[in-house]
């Protein structure tokens, strides 16, 4: 695999680095702290020496220069409660790097983050800022992973790290049954981008609601799925868009489903078309729209502001892809897999304007010139995810430069 350097900042202080499997952590932190303390607890030899001596540890870290970092690599797989591993940072001067693809033991108390002593981040896959040649349509067919997105063979790096996925759920003994997580994953994989149907997909790979319920929980867990909400805050009180004020308009209220790359969903589909009751191939649009989202939801984590993302969607179909909602405002954005803008979706801006004036908004498209039709920008989406930068403002702004600016006639509102 190439090296690519990363956007991701280091922190002063003790650091707990969260991402799903494949997204860089280990390859990154060996990179950042090369003269560090590195344990790997994926190896068994490891966590046998460790689980029959408990403070081996310790002496380990005392027998060590006072100056080195620490490393503990894949710290969901220690053989003790993180209570334990808290108790040692709280003790030891040094800097300690955690990384864990797995969130479940950091959403339930026993976390070794919490307290002021240890910052806490998310490592995505790639930033299209991240690549010295970004392209738009290879990035569509083998997503944004470090490893297929380097590799000479992408889709057969792709398939490796579904087969890894599978063992890191055997291993973390997640369920008894990885024949119907198995089709549980290919099922889900062709719903990226839509709303949560928990019936739909239980029907899909036969199993029972509760049971497709705990699988979604489990894909969150292991953060190879994310979900985005519905934007719900009061028209015109300013401010980030928490859950519980209402729009004018009537809007949905399920969550959207996403995986965490689009090399991922494209895998589980040709693993569902390979079947005997193949559904249609996947729509490129629902293959654009989750790179957007993917890339928009890294530079939101990696950017100071506290961004949050939702979708925006109302009963009568009127639907925003993606809205971007911060201390620097508010900006919505539709995602187009075509060369051209069509009327429905600059009125569908337009309806999202009327209830939110104050908001910036855009449309992302695979044409390549940038365009203006009363406030609303047409931007090339390549050229957006290429100035999709942490720490600077969502390139949403006026177009100006890399292409001609062309006005369009009215839209009937």
């Amino acid at each position: 695999m190439k090296h690519v350097c990363r956007v991701l900042s280091v922190p002063q202080r003790s650091l707990l680095l969260l991402g799903a499997r494949g997204t860089g952590k280990s390859t990154w932190v060996r990179r950042r702290f090369p003269d560090a303390i590195h344990l790997d607890m994926e190896s068994p030899s490891l966590r046998r020496n460790l689980l029959t001596h408990p403070r081996k540890l310790r002496e380990l870290l005392a027998d060590a220069p006072a100056h080195r970092s620490v490393v503990i690599d894949e710290v969901q797989y220690a053989p003790w409660p993180l209570t334990t591993l808290h108790s040692i940072l709280d003790e030891s001067p040094r800097r300690f790097i955690l990384t864990a693809s797995n969130a479940r033991r950091f959403r339930f108390g026993d976390d070794a983050s919490r307290g002021d002593g240890i910052a806490r981040c998310m490592l995505h896959p790639l930033l299209a800022a991240e690549v010295r040649e970004f392209d738009l349509d290879r990035a569509l067919r083998f997503g944004m992973l470090p490893g297929p997105a380097t590799a000479e063979d992408p889709a057969g790096a792709l398939h490796r790290y579904l087969r890894r996925c599978l063992e890191d759920v055997t291993a973390h003994g997640l369920t008894r049954d990885i024949g119907r997580f198995s089709r549980f994953l290919v099922a889900i994989g062709t719903r990226h981008t839509r709303r949560i149907n928990i019936a739909e997909v239980a029907r899909a790979c036969v199993a029972e609601r509760k049971v497709v319920t705990a699988y979604v929980r489990i894909l969150e867990d292991l953060m190879l799925a994310f979900r985005l909400p519905v934007f719900q805050r009061q028209p015109g009180s300013g401010g980030s868009g928490a859950p519980g004020g209402r729009g004018r308009r009537a809007i949905v209220s399920r969550d959207r489903l996403f995986l965490v790359d689009t090399g991922l969903h494209r895998t589980l589909r040709a693993h569902r078309a390979a079947g005997p009751s193949a559904p249609p191939d996947p729509t490129a649009r629902q293959t654009l729209t989750g790179l957007v989202v993917q890339q928009v939801r890294a530079w939101a984590d990696y950017s100071p502001g506290g961004s949050r993302l939702h979708y925006w969607k109302t009963r009568a179909g009127t639907a925003i892809d993606l809205v971007v909602d911060g201390s620097a405002g508010t900006a919505g954005l539709k995602i187009v897999n075509s060369d051209r803008v069509d009327t429905p979706d600059l009125r569908a801006l337009r309806a999202f304007r009327r209830d939110y004036p104050e908001a910036e908004t855009a449309v992302l498209y695979r044409g390549p010139k940038r365009i203006l039709d009363g406030g609303i920008r047409c931007l090339p989406v390549a050229d957006f995810l290429r100035a999709l930068r942490p720490g600077e403002p969502l390139p949403t702004g006026r177009p100006g430069g890399g292409g001609s600016i062309r006005r369009l006639p009215p839209v009937p509102a």
